[in-house]
């Protein structure tokens, strides 16, 4: 995760990536950006 500001939408957004990693690659599975900073960083 990492907080970034949107040019477009004028506001500071969260971009989010899942990733699958083996010994041989790293595969991205998704990707996607949200401005609920609440629900996604309370564990961190």
């Amino acid at each position: 995760m990492r907080r970034y500001f949107d040019e477009i939408l004028q506001s500071e957004m969260l971009l989010r990536v899942v990733v699958e990693e083996t010994e041989a690659e790293t595969v991205v599975i998704t990707l996607y950006k949200t401005s609920n900073f609440n629900k996604y960083e309370a564990g961190i």
